[in-house]
């Protein structure tokens, strides 16, 4: 696996086989295994094969997906209506009271919950959810999971089924409890290596080999790390960076994350950029 994350959560499948089949733990162990190939983007619901992998094992009609990194929210989805998108999106930027305590409470949940259980169903019908999600496109109550990484929340995941199906139960909500540290962890690498291509395109200068070097240099891997991930020397590693050094301006690491880093807007980085 991964990471200690994703090996502690596959952990718990041997603690679940009381509730889920001998067919949906081999699902949940491919996805598993799928969510560690590299993919395109952060948005996984591009995949076609994973979107497929994800409604097959959960048999849902809607998948949302919503991700943020503090200045604005992307929400992507897979369903029967297209305008359900919009209003997910609109759901996720609410700022009514009602739909903030929902949030607030789902966020000091581990998991997966549905909707239904963090607010009275008096209050649940005055929110957006339901009134813009709910009712118009006739589906049932969304089973939600925020991804987390470590303390930070990167996003949510939404699935859901129409009204005249069976309800989402307890089956759903451990399939989903236990998929969400590979979720989480798929998304983080997905958005840092984004984040690493939009710094090293700033520099035309580099060559494609200095701009992989840079890349890795910025997900806080030391000399020996890159040189493994690139089937390389440790010395040809150094080579490049006292190349990279010279071509941007700049005369260690630290300076190097510094200049790459404030290319494309982003803080200060780690101080993995100092390890070699």
């Amino acid at each position: 696996m991964h990471d200690g994350a994703s090996s502690s959560a596959l952990a718990q499948l041997q603690g679940a086989e009381a509730m889920l089949r001998a067919s949906d733990v081999r699902a949940l162990l491919d996805l598993a295994h799928a969510l560690l190939l590299p993919s395109k983007g952060a948005n996984l619901l591009d995949e076609a094969e994973l979107r497929q992998q994800l409604i097959r094992l959960f048999d849902v009609d809607f998948i949302g997906l919503a991700l943020w990194d503090g200045s604005q929210t992307e929400v992507h989805q897979t369903g029967r209506d297209s305008g359900l998108e919009l209003a997910y999106a609109e759901v996720r930027q609410s700022h009514s009271s009602l739909d903030q305590r929902m949030s607030a409470a789902a966020r000091l949940r581990r998991g997966a919950s549905l909707a239904s259980a963090l607010l009275p169903e008096h209050e649940l019908r005055q929110t957006d959810y339901f009134n813009l999600i709910l009712r118009p496109f006739e589906i049932q109550d969304l089973m939600g999971c925020y991804l987390r990484r470590g303390s930070q929340i990167q996003g949510n995941i939404s699935l859901a089924r129409a009204h005249t199906r069976l309800q989402l139960g307890p089956r759903e909500l451990t399939l989903l409890t236990l998929l969400e540290p590979h979720l989480s962890d798929a998304v983080a690498r997905a958005h840092a290596k984004e984040k690493a291509s939009i710094a090293t395109a700033s520099f035309p200068e580099l060559t494609p080999r200095e701009r992989q070097v840079c890349e890795l240099l910025l997900k806080g891997l030391t000399d020996a790390e890159i040189a493994f991930h690139l089937q390389m020397a440790y010395w040809t590693v150094r080579t490049h960076l006292h190349r990279i050094f010279g071509k941007l301006g700049t005369s260690n690491r630290v300076e190097l994350a510094v200049r790459l880093s404030e290319s494309m807007g982003g803080p200060r980085p780690a101080d993995q950029a100092q390890r070699q």
